[in-house]
């Protein structure tokens, strides 16, 4: 009975994961060698990745059931993408040819700021408030020495003689 319970584990587990290959060509349809293939798992977002074989061959030999994207990259062309292939358990899916066309990967990061956040001329510290931002403070008391709290530059200290504003 134990031996009969080992030797169906095997057979067991296999239905439990599935299988997904296929081929990657370039625009003139030859073999694409060495791209990133990922598989996304669109439930759980979590990605496999292998890399074509030297006939443009890729396999993801024990993947979840689930319905996936394949993300294609290959530098020098245009990622690729194939969306919505269902695997279910025992299942060994070949997918479509994914034929990439010539292009580039170019990503431009791009910082822009409007106001000078550190005054690099001197050490010099200013605020304004106004009425908005008077109005919109959450205050302890109405007294107009908690406003000085927010400025910069201001240190609030307390102590049993009362209380001292240090302005830089």
């Amino acid at each position: 009975m134990a031996l009969a319970i080992f030797t169906a584990a095997p057979a067991l587990r296999a239905q439990t994961t599935a299988a997904l290959s296929g081929t990657v060509l370039d625009s003139s349809h030859a073999n694409l060698v060495g791209a990133k293939v990922t598989a996304l798992n669109q439930a759980t977002n979590d990605k496999t990745d292998t890399v074509t074989a030297g006939d443009g061959t890729y396999s993801f030999p024990i993947l979840l059931p689930s319905t996936y994207t394949i993300i294609v990259e290959s530098p020098g062309f245009k990622t690729g993408k194939q969306q919505g292939i269902t695997l279910y358990s025992g299942n060994r899916v070949i997918a479509p040819e994914m034929v990439l066309s010539i292009g580039s990967v170019t990503e431009t990061v791009s910082v822009q700021t409007s106001d000078q956040i550190l005054l690099t001329e001197n050490g010099s510290l200013g605020a304004t408030l106004d009425v908005k931002d008077i109005e919109q403070l959450a205050l302890e008391s109405r007294n107009a020495d908690e406003l000085l709290k927010v400025l910069p530059g201001v240190t609030y200290i307390t102590g049993t003689t009362g209380v001292r504003l240090d302005v830089e």
